[in-house]
C-alpha cells in the first residue's frame, strides 16, 4: 500500500497548466494523466497505446479499462466545453 501511495504521489501531474478545464478536484488521477498526455502532443493527437503506457507503465490492461476512463473524462470535459474525439 505504501508503494502505491508513493508512486501515485510521484506521478501525479500538476494541473497548473490546464486549470481552464474547471476545478481540478473533479478529475481522477488517471483522468488528469490523460489530459496531460493530450496536452503534451503539439497536434493534440495521441494514440491509445501511448495513453495506456502512461497510465499503466508496468501492467498490461484491456483497452476497455482505458475506454471507461475516457468516457468518464469526456463527460466531465463536455460540461466545461471541451471534447475528446476518437479518430480512426
Amino acid at each position: 500500500l505504501l508503494f502505491k501511495v508513493k508512486r501515485a504521489l510521484e506521478t501525479k501531474p500538476s494541473l497548473a497548466n490546464y486549470s481552464e478545464f474547471g476545478d481540478d478536484r473533479r478529475y481522477t488521477l488517471k483522468e488528469r494523466m490523460i489530459i496531460e498526455e493530450c496536452l503534451k502532443s503539439p497536434a493534440r493527437r495521441v494514440l491509445r497505446t501511448q495513453i495506456a503506457r502512461r497510465l499503466w507503465p508496468d501492467v498490461k490492461v484491456e483497452y476497455k479499462t482505458l475506454d471507461v476512463h475516457l468516457c468518464n473524462l469526456r463527460d466531465k470535459l463536455q460540461k466545461v466545453g471541451y471534447t475528446i474525439n476518437a479518430v480512426g
